[in-house]
């Protein structure tokens, strides 16, 4: 593959707005929404028989009836203290790049790049930087952190990474989001190669 397609992460605390910047940038730019977390959702839907969807938004936040854990809390403990602790530090993203190879290789033509919602860790960081891409951190003023977690930590701001304050409302953001894609792809950057 050359590389042509845009790769970007987005990182920040709970409740920045990732999931919106990401939802922004992959219409506007006809990227792929693939998540480090994917996996985790799916496995953590068929455990406990529930539709993904509850997993995201303000539903991930409140105790499951019989369980007293959120799904946040399931989440996180899935991803560390499992997959990362068991399996190594690159687990979530060797499956992340083994399913965008597979998707390129299935939407060869139509296959513009990804963009990532939940970089949590310098792993992840490190991956998307390492394959071309660029990381934005999204910076909410005033927002509460949720849970104190090591998948909470924060990521390192590195000299290509963006940094964009999510302080206004959603035509700002949009507008912000833009700006600094268009920057990256102008400058050369955020172009990669997954294979």
């Amino acid at each position: 593959m050359t590389p042509t397609k845009l790769l970007i992460g987005l990182t920040g605390p709970a409740r920045c707005g990732k999931s919106t910047a990401q939802k922004i940038i992959a219409e506007r730019f006809g990227l792929a929404r693939i998540n480090f977390a994917d996996p985790i959702k799916d496995a953590l839907g068929a455990m406990l028989d529930i539709d993904v969807h509850a997993l995201d938004g303000e539903a991930k936040e409140a105790p499951l009836p019989g369980i007293e854990f959120s799904p946040r809390e399931l989440m996180q403990t899935l991803d560390t203290e499992w997959g990362r602790d068991l399996y190594g530090t690159n687990f979530w993203v060797k499956l992340a790049e083994r399913r965008l190879a597979m998707l390129e290789d299935v939407e060869t033509e139509r296959f513009q790049g990804a963009v990532f919602s939940d970089v949590r860790f310098p792993q992840e960081a490190d991956w998307i930087r390492q394959h071309g891409g660029t990381v934005i951190h999204l910076h909410r003023p005033g927002n509460a952190q949720v849970r104190a977690h090591l998948s909470e930590a924060g990521i390192a701001l590195h000299k290509r990474d963006q940094l964009i304050t999510n302080g206004g409302d959603l035509d700002e953001l949009n507008a912000r989001l833009t700006i600094a894609v268009e920057q990256m792809i102008d400058a050369g950057g955020a172009t990669a190669c997954f294979a």
